[in-house]
């Protein structure tokens, strides 16, 4: 089997190296499947799963103080037991085979100086399970703690980097593989590892070659390509071609992620002055949703002392003062909306919706509050 050129381009590379195989009398799927393994391992390919997130309570550590603290943690969950259909060809990772380290680093973004905390990967049947606690003083990690808190569906991106594999090139090969049966063509995954993971705000991008992990679980996974770097400049100078088709290409994708910005934090329904804020300036949906919670809050803050500042107290005695366990509409309605958020999966958003939506009288009570 060929090895790629120094810097030929993936799709380049597959379509020579299939050719080859096919006029070497190998079938155009196992060919396939055989030229993408090579791929991957020449240029440190990683097969990431992307996952939702649960947050978890830690047990209560003793501080310095002598008080008490209960660290926040997360759980992730990662259905990568069962073979999946991957293009032209299967792929099946070998649970024995995966190695994990004793602490990873959870990172942000998979950027490695937005450190969220560390975690343990273990295994069990067809899962594979990260565990792990946020770190107490980095911004990332307050940030993702306080977003969850807030309802925002935070995901998971584990990577997994083979050691090992083993090509099934035709549909007479087969392989058992955690107890499923592996029929060709298909990669396997003989030795893995786990490296790295990364909360994420988005999961796999809809126009990258996503698959589904399993069928009841909507995960997807995708390739991440690290190869030698080159600027912009060697690569004008040496692939004029090719360095056209990519400014092209990402012009185009710079306007997809910019409309779909735009269309996400209109969609919010949040204050206008803020939206039109968070538009011009070009702040991200994570940046911006704190944004619009901060807006709100002090929108709502100055509406009750209007409200106070305009009631007449009764005559000949000072005005009553609201009961210190009493809750106004606005905070009933933002703690409702966050627990259906975290219970339900969805945004915070469509969560406040839903509680209006159920409670006519809370709704007037809340858009009473809201609209001065």
């Amino acid at each position: 089997m060929s090895s790629p050129k120094k810097n030929e381009a993936k799709q380049d590379y597959l379509k020579r190296c299939t050719d080859a195989g096919v006029k070497d009398g190998k079938d155009k799927r196992g060919a396939f499947a055989a030229c993408n393994a090579v791929w991957d391992s020449q240029h440190n390919a990683a097969l990431t799963v992307t996952v939702p997130v649960e947050l978890t309570a830690m047990p209560a550590v003793k501080l310095a103080d002598g008080s008490e603290e209960s660290p926040r943690g997360f759980l992730i969950t990662a259905k990568t037991g069962k073979p999946v259909q991957r293009g032209y060809y299967a792929l099946a990772i070998d649970m024995a085979g995966i190695r994990t380290e004793p602490k990873m680093p959870i990172l942000r973004q998979h950027e490695a100086e937005r450190v969220v905390g560390f975690g343990q990967a273990y295994k069990d049947g067809d899962n594979l399970y990260i565990e792990g606690e946020f770190s107490r003083v980095t911004k990332d990690a307050l940030e993702v703690l306080q977003l969850a808190d807030e309802g925002f569906p935070w995901q998971a991106s584990v990577g997994i980097w083979p050691d090992q594999y083993k090509i099934l090139e035709s549909e007479k090969e087969t392989e058992t593989v955690n107890g499923y049966e592996v029929r060709g063509p298909a990669v396997i995954y003989q030795k893995s590892h786990v490296r790295e993971t990364s909360f994420v705000a988005l999961g796999a991008d809809p126009d990258t070659a996503a698959i589904a992990l399993s069928e009841d679980l909507d995960h997807g996974v995708e390739t991440i390509e690290r190869s030698q770097s080159m600027d912009k400049e060697q690569l004008k100078k040496e692939h004029p071609e090719l360095f056209e088709a990519i400014t092209s290409e990402a012009f185009q994708l710079g306007q997809t992620t910019e409309r779909g910005r735009v269309v996400e934090l209109l969609e919010a329904g949040a204050d206008p002055a803020a939206t039109l804020t968070a538009v011009k300036e070009g702040t991200g949906t994570a940046e911006a949703f704190k944004a619009f919670y901060a807006a709100e809050k002090q929108k709502r803050a100055d509406g009750l002392r209007e409200l106070a500042n305009q009631a007449t107290p009764p005559q000949g005695s000072e005005q009553p003062a609201m009961p210190s366990g009493e809750e106004t509409a606005d905070r009933k309605v933002a703690r409702m909306a966050s627990a259906m958020a975290k219970e339900k999966k969805i945004g915070i958003s469509e969560a406040i919706h839903r509680v209006l939506a159920g409670d006519k009288k809370l709704a007037a009570e809340y858009q009473a509050l809201t609209s001065r």
